[in-house]
Formats: structure tokens, C-alpha cells, sequence
């Protein structure tokens, strides 16, 4: 069978590779924070890097402000309460 006869077309074999890299939300989000915070964790509203994780929580608590934070705070996902694997997935379609 040639690669034109194939089953599966290269799109779908994206969306594949897709699911494996974000199987779930806690993916999508250490991906976010990775990209974001490259050199760690740093408060968006003071720009502290006195933070510490909430345990059983995507959030992190600000040692400065005392404030409570998620890689969602002062990004464009900031009010939106679509999960961010469904945003991740919607730029990855966008840019293939």
C-alpha cells in the first residue's frame, strides 16, 4: 500500500500526536506554565519569585502579595472558562 492509499491521512495522525503530548488538562496546564515561566514560577501581579504550589490545585500562592494565581491570571485565558487542552488544541489546529 502507498503512502497515498493510506487509511489514516496526515492530519489525523496529528490529532494523534496531539492527544499523546496533552492526554489531559494537567498537561495542558504544565505545558502553559513551562512556556510562561521558563525560569520558574513568577507572581503576574507583582512579579515575585517567592511563590509556592497549592497542593491539589493548578494554583500557586504569592509569598509578596499573598495573592492566589494560575498560568491563566493576565493571559488572554484569564476569564475564560474553556479548559486550556481545548485552547491548546484550537492553536494547534490553527497553525497546521
Amino acid at each position: 500500500m502507498s503512502n497515498n492509499d493510506s487509511p489514516v491521512d496526515d492530519d489525523e495522525l496529528d490529532v494523534f500526536k496531539f492527544f499523546e503530548l496533552y492526554p489531559d488538562e494537567q498537561a495542558a496546564i504544565a505545558y502553559l506554565e513551562a512556556e510562561r515561566w521558563p525560569d520558574g514560577v513568577v507572581c503576574p501581579r507583582c512579579g515575585s519569585e517567592r511563590t509556592s504550589p497549592i497542593k491539589g490545585r493548578s494554583r500557586h500562592s504569592c509569598n509578596g502579595c499573598r495573592k492566589q494565581f494560575s498560568v491563566r491570571t493576565g493571559s488572554v485565558f484569564d476569564n475564560s472558562r474553556i479548559p486550556l487542552r481545548k485552547w491548546i488544541y484550537a492553536m494547534y489546529v490553527f497553525n497546521n
